[in-house]
């Protein structure tokens, strides 16, 4: 006799949300007229901190990255400075790239075991802005490229999605925090708003469907709250400064 096993909220979650993607494909395809889980909604998980690295630790990736002429450097430069998620870094080419105008316009991605698909993960096209400091190296990548697609490794953990095991692995060999490849992503998001960019203007950046999602980066990241109560009225009681008193013996 089995005995019952309780899920976790985000088994349950991942679960239900495969699930409600089938109805919805059939519902697409017109396979079916109505999907019994259409408002039925997910499990309400724990808030968690929005890891990603800081501004020092994301430069020092990206120096010791070019610096050892790493294979996943330029992979990790656009994914910080655009905030693309891989499928989309994947797909992406260079006739997408207006470097005039400073522009990547994403039509598809490559996802591992299916290949390239012309649709993103929210089913729209999406305009990405590209900032000032990277169109150098974007410029010399080009010009150096031989491929249709901007980013081209021969690599087993790129093409299979795996891609974290290597960044991990070159976190810990420089010595900042381990993290993985869609935090990349997180930090993009959080150091733009940390630096000042709007909210919605990252919102759209980055593809998210609500602006409460781009807050949540907000939140977490404390930029809402720095400096707010200095002007709390409390006194710290300061310490007298010490007397040097000098010890000698005495003849």
């Amino acid at each position: 006799m089995f005995e019952r096993q309780e899920m976790s909220r985000s088994s349950t979650n991942h679960l239900l949300k495969e699930i409600k993607c089938m109805f919805t494909f059939g519902l697409q395809m017109g396979a079916i007229r109505f999907s019994p889980f259409t408002g039925v909604k997910m499990r309400k998980m724990p808030k968690k901190r929005k890891e990603a690295l800081t501004h020092e630790e994301a430069n020092k990736l990206l120096q010791e990255a070019k610096m050892r002429n790493h294979p996943y450097y330029n992979v990790w430069l656009l994914s910080l400075s655009l905030g693309l998620r891989r499928s989309e870094l994947a797909g992406l080419k260079w006739l997408d790239v207006d470097l005039d105008q400073r522009l990547v316009y994403l039509r598809r991605q490559m996802i591992p075991g299916e290949g390239i698909v012309d649709f993103l993960k929210d089913r729209e096209e999406r305009v990405v802005a590209i900032p000032q400091q990277i169109i150098p190296a974007l410029k010399e990548l080009k010009l150096l490229s031989k491929s249709d697609f901007v980013i081209e490794l021969k690599c087993h953990h790129w093409n299979s999605g795996q891609q974290s095991h290597v960044i991990r692995e070159f976190c810990r060999e420089i010595g900042i925090k381990e993290v993985t490849h869609h935090q990349l992503r997180a930090t993009h998001i959080t150091l733009a708003l940390v630096d000042g960019v709007p909210l919605g203007v990252v919102k759209e950046n980055v593809g998210h469907a609500k602006l409460s999602t781009t807050d949540e980066y907000f939140r977490s990241a404390g930029i809402n709250m720095k400096g707010q109560t200095d002007g709390l009225r409390i006194q710290v009681p300061q310490s007298e400064a010490g007397k040097v008193i000098s010890i000698k013996s005495r003849v």
